[in-house]
């Protein structure tokens, strides 16, 4: 999973979550969006097969900066988006995780979820 801001905690729950449950989960938490870490974004989108962008707006704005500087990673990258106003709670995540494993695509009023991936905090 990537995390930005006030993702990174909850995200933080999230993973330990799944890796509890089994799962190979890791997170990577970026602090600052310029000048954009490519170098360590790439090196962690390369560790994984898949990266879950999960953020708190309509437009999936993280993720386009990261698409934007690493291109080449676009089809690794898929989003999960919140957008009603409320925080996400960790349980959410991990029900996007099982939905990005399984290739499903779940959309509501509150989350949707943009296939395209998973990562390390």
């Amino acid at each position: 999973m990537l995390a930005f801001g006030s993702m990174v905690g909850t995200v933080e729950e999230a993973v330990g979550r799944l890796n509890d449950d089994g799962e190979s989960v890791k997170a990577l938490a970026v602090g600052e969006l310029a000048p954009f870490p490519e170098g360590q974004v790439r090196e962690f989108i390369e560790s994984v097969d898949r990266v879950m962008v999960v953020e708190m707006n309509a437009s999936a704005q993280f993720r386009g900066l990261t698409q934007k500087h690493l291109g080449e990673y676009g089809p690794k990258l898929s989003s999960l988006l919140k957008y009603n106003g409320n925080p996400f709670e960790p349980g959410e995540i991990v029900e996007g995780f099982h939905n990005t494993v399984a290739g499903e695509e779940t959309t509501d009023h509150q989350t949707t979820f943009v296939p395209a991936g998973v990562t390390d905090l």
